[in-house]
């Protein structure tokens, strides 16, 4: 089974901000939402009660994940263990990138990117792997750099808000943040109840 607790988490990118700070603040977000594991992800949507959407997850589009090996010990007597990957049959997410473990005694990681075929095609995927290692090789290499200037940012004649060439729906962002909050006080809720 899946027995992991999906963390919704929201990152402020300032482009002037290190790469190195903004690293930091993710970590402490990431340290702050695991101080709330008693609010499951279940809870915090029934709680928001979003608009559902058959066709996409509530609140979370793209997930990222760092993975550890899965089997420790390779060997029970007579018998040799080892990974296997199971096909899934549906992407969970539009957008999953996980990292995983090369081998044993490696620090090396395997990339995966696992989407939705009706949303990306298989080149658009591809460039966005090569971007993604392009972008942490920068960011290995220069880890103090302006994450300004880590990713350039695309924009038409009609200046709209854009990501990397994607437009943005302000409006969409708008109403995130606001259930951001609405998440927040759950929490705080929940810590109340606790003490």
């Amino acid at each position: 089974g899946f027995f992991v607790n999906t963390v919704v988490l929201r990152s402020w990118v300032a482009p002037e901000q290190p790469f190195t700070e903004f690293l930091t603040d993710v970590r402490e977000t990431a340290l702050g939402a695991f101080d709330h594991d008693g609010v499951t992800f279940d809870r915090v949507v029934e709680a928001l009660a979003p608009q559902r959407d058959p066709s996409r997850t509530a609140l979370v589009q793209a997930a990222v994940a760092l993975h550890q090996p899965l089997l420790r010990v390779t060997e029970a007597g007579p018998l040799h263990l080892a990974e296997q990957h199971l096909p899934r049959p549906a992407a969970r997410f539009d957008l999953t990138v996980e990292f995983w473990p090369e081998g044993p005694g490696t620090r090396d990681l395997v990339l995966t990117i696992e989407y939705d075929a009706a949303l990306f095609d298989a080149e658009r995927v591809e460039s966005l792997a090569d971007e993604l290692d392009c972008l942490l090789r920068t960011v290995v290499d220069h880890p103090d750099s302006p994450l300004g200037t880590l990713v350039p940012l695309g924009a038409d004649d009609d200046h709209a808000p854009r990501v990397r060439g994607v437009r943005v729906d302000t409006a969409a962002v708008r109403r995130t943040l606001l259930a951001h909050d609405a998440v927040r006080e759950i929490g705080r809720a929940s810590c109340r109840e606790r003490v």
